[in-house]
């Protein structure tokens, strides 16, 4: 008794192979009127204004840092880089120079983990691959720093650091290779000969 006909679609549901009616959207809620009577809200101008603070905080944190970079003080280049970085997330260049802070102090890890958020912001940079490539160096990783050379040389083939970190990572691991067979009288596993 209540039941469509065969084919018909149910009360209420489209017809086979129709689209689901689209209810119509609201409309957007009018702007208040502001004291100068334009309508438009203060909130963007805020927001405008705030973004400007903290880009020139971030500026000026960020120059304090390579001035400390610059003068060999580096704990102090890491917490200017640090305090840019917590107004600017997404300035790849800030994370490359708290790298480069990290590594002059030995804190590979910490280098290494801020070269790669840099190259994930900015893989088309080559600068973000050496940072990643130096960081992989210091923690003995010398296979894994070759093949961050090798990416940034990808996108900057003729980056003159990138080749110079390069022959460095290489060098690393021919000494490793060199110190396994001053040690055990023998190549490392998968030494060429």
């Amino acid at each position: 008794k209540g039941e469509p006909a065969k084919g018909e679609p149910a009360k209420g549901e489209p017809a086979k192979g129709m689209a689901e009616p689209v209810p119509a959207a609201a409309p957007p809620p009018a702007a208040a009127p502001t004291a100068d009577g334009s309508g438009s809200s203060s909130s963007s101008d805020d927001e405008d204004t705030k973004t400007a603070k903290l880009a020139k905080m971030s500026a000026e944190a960020k120059q304090k840092g390579n001035a400390a970079f610059s003068a060999g003080d580096y704990p102090k280049a890491v917490k200017q880089f640090t305090m840019a970085i917590r107004m600017d997330k997404q300035n790849h260049v800030l994370f490359s120079n708290r790298s480069a802070s990290y590594a002059a102090l030995g804190k590979y890890e910490e280098a290494l983990a801020d070269a790669e958020r840099c190259v994930r912001l900015a893989p088309k940079w080559g600068k973000g691959y050496g940072r990643k490539g130096a960081a992989l160096t210091g923690l003995g990783q010398g296979g894994e720093a070759v093949k961050a050379y090798l990416a940034g040389l990808a996108v900057e083939p003729e980056s003159e650091a990138l080749r110079g970190g390069l022959a460095e990572a290489k060098a690393a691991i021919r000494a490793a290779q060199d110190r396994y067979k001053e040690m055990w009288g023998k190549d490392a596993p998968g030494a060429e000969a």
